[in-house]
């Protein structure tokens, strides 16, 4: 019986992060070994995947899934180190298409800071609009807040104020702040 051909998978040392190659077939699924690191020379620890796992059909969650459910997973998968934004993204973006506006807030952050997605303040406001419209508190600030120093939109104090008595009202100090700057 012939060797199995090499199977060639990466993985970070846990010192330098440099990346160190190696053949898992070298190692029994699931495995851990100690290996020098290349870049640092420092022992670190290596495994073979578990198994090869298909895909994620992510439309096919999107269909199947609660949307609190891929929320909790977006935070997730944003919060592992080092952070998956790109899977965060499609888990938000499936529950913000559902109408979840914690999910279309995190969308707004998102793209509002590049996080896994090009960084489009255009397109965060799109997502901050539509969970502030649901009342969600911290959108309306930010929505407010870009009106009121056009930052991806067409600056409007108007606007702004009405976005910010909002969330005045719910109690938040710093849309209280600005609203007593703006009307002194």
């Amino acid at each position: 019986m012939s060797e199995p051909s090499p199977n060639y998978v990466a993985c970070h040392c846990q010192h330098c992060n440099g990346k160190i190659e190696f053949d898992a077939n070298q190692l029994e699924p699931g495995e851990n070994s100690q290996v020098p690191c290349p870049h640092c020379e420092l022992e670190t620890t290596v495994s073979a995947p578990k198994k090869n796992i298909p895909p994620v059909n992510f439309q096919f969650v999107n269909e199947i899934m609660d949307a609190d459910v891929q929320v909790a997973l977006g935070v997730d998968l944003s919060n592992e180190s080092p952070p998956n934004y790109r899977a965060a993204v499609k888990m938000f973006t499936g529950a913000a298409q559902k109408g979840h506006a914690d999910a279309q807030w995190n969308l707004g952050v998102f793209y509002h800071n590049g996080y896994g997605v090009e960084k489009n303040l255009a397109e965060a406001i799109k997502w901050w609009r539509m969970a502030a419209e649901q009342g969600h508190s911290e959108a309306q600030f930010r929505l407010g807040a870009a009106y009121s120093s056009g930052e991806g939109i067409v600056e409007d104090h108007v606007e702004a104020a009405k976005w910010m008595q909002r969330i005045a009202r719910q109690g938040d100090a710093r849309a209280q702040h600005y609203l007593a700057i703006v009307f002194r």
